[in-house]
């Protein structure tokens, strides 16, 4: 029976993937027009030059560095940099879990203009999550313990190998965004959901429900809140990306999960604080 239910399940798939092919040739584009105009110029350039750095020991004395460069480039980064500290022997696995569990941030350029602008029409409010989420995020921060290394690799080997990683990785978020991107499309074909609704979708990628954000009806107050949880819980778009650029690297899901949730609750208060006391 359950074989019956598989099969019955794919052939469903693919009679709606035929019959609504334009729209979801359409959300293909869409996902490969974010990456290419928003997500790949502000993640690769980071993920190249912390690459190069780290190799050389030169991010490994402590752990502000490696702070200040998520907040810069914001997530999946994040992962790549803890995989890298972790294939370097900076960090162990217990402090690389630690790390994952608070170091989520989101392209601070996107939070200002992408949502503070474009979505909230102030880049005030864009200011305001961005710094709620910072705060919320060193709040739930632990120590850990960073050994630095000393490598021997020449420049030549360094860069062979750190542009072969970028790659991967930029191929890899691309792969997952595109497929969350089909997925509510398949969501609207099927259940058919209003616009003013699909800011929903926020809690599978987030970049598709902080756009639908401006067609809901909810108050600027209500938008802002939103908008903050979404970039403090990352989406599960974003979990995926993290996890498996971090390759079987046996960080649990759970602990990072509850942190994603204690951060959106940080996150909130601190936003609603800051709007009441600047608005």
């Amino acid at each position: 029976m359950k074989k019956y239910i598989k099969y019955i399940v794919i052939l469903f798939i693919i009679t709606i993937t035929l019959l609504n092919f334009n729209i979801i040739s359409n959300s293909i584009s869409n996902s490969f027009n974010l990456c290419i105009s928003v997500l790949l110029p502000s993640i690769i350039p980071f993920l190249l030059l912390s690459s190069i750095l780290i190799k050389y020991n030169i991010l490994n004395s402590n752990i502000y560095s490696l702070i200040l460069l998520c907040i810069i480039s914001g997530s999946p980064s994040n992962s790549k940099y803890i995989k890298d500290y972790l294939d370097n022997k900076i960090i162990d696995i217990k402090d690389a879990q630690k790390l994952l569990n608070y170091l989520q941030y989101y392209n601070p350029l996107y939070i200002l203009n992408g949502i503070g602008l474009l979505t909230l029409n102030s880049k005030k409010l864009g200011l305001i999550i961005l710094i709620s989420t910072i705060l919320s995020s060193l709040l739930l921060k632990k120590e850990v313990n960073i050994t630095p290394i000393n490598t021997k690799n020449s420049l030549f080997e360094v860069l062979s190998v750190s542009i072969s990683n970028v790659i991967n990785t930029t191929l890899f978020i691309i792969g997952v965004i595109t497929f969350f991107f089909i997925f509510t499309s398949y969501i609207d074909i099927i259940f058919h959901i209003k616009d003013e609704y699909k800011f929903l979708y926020g809690i599978l990628e987030i970049t598709q429900g902080i756009n639908y954000l401006k067609y809901s009806n909810l108050s600027i107050y209500m938008k802002t809140i939103i908008s903050s949880v979404f970039i403090s819980f990352g989406g599960l778009s974003m979990h995926l990306q993290i996890f498996g650029i971090l390759d079987n690297k046996k960080i649990r899901y759970k602990p990072y999960l509850i942190n994603r949730i204690k951060h959106s609750i940080l996150s909130v208060i601190i936003t609603s604080i800051l709007f009441h006391i600047l608005n």
